[in-house]
């Protein structure tokens, strides 16, 4: 049986605390059995995307079938959200996107057009959306 955890994040640090390295990350997977990870940003959900993506994109490089990078996008930047998406995904390492409307202060239903966009080009590349879910005020059910 395969097990991969589908929700990591990998990043040199959050707000001056230094999260684990990407060797560190493979350590814990091995300790658990776990194949692989899909691994994600954090600072990329406060601001430049796009830098954080490469860093991601640079950080999972030693270990391609072990961890497995998710761009992120701001969808309140709405064609430049989608044009960073497009970018990411044409890097066939990046297998997914991550959206988090709680940190990155937007609902869905109020950026529609940009959503549905993203989401299109997430289809065309085959590829999963990941969204973070059920922190008030963006991510209820309800918005």
């Amino acid at each position: 049986m395969r097990i991969i955890d589908f929700h990591a994040h990998l990043d040199d640090a959050w707000f001056g605390q230094k999260l684990p390295s990407a060797a560190a990350v493979i350590s814990a997977l091995d300790r658990f059995e776990i194949e692989a990870a899909c691994v994600l940003t954090v600072m990329g959900l406060y601001g430049d995307c796009a830098a954080h993506n490469d860093a991601l994109l640079a950080r999972t490089a030693a270990y391609p079938q072990r961890l497995i990078p998710f761009a992120t996008v701001d969808p309140k930047l709405g064609p430049a959200a989608v044009s960073e998406l497009e970018r990411c995904l044409a890097n066939p390492l990046f297998r997914g996107v991550k959206l988090h409307p709680w940190l990155q202060a937007f609902a869905p239903s109020m950026l529609k057009e940009t959503i549905v966009e993203i989401l299109r080009v997430a289809a065309r590349r085959r590829v999963p959306v990941l969204f973070h879910d059920g922190t008030p005020p963006y991510c209820t059910t309800y918005q």
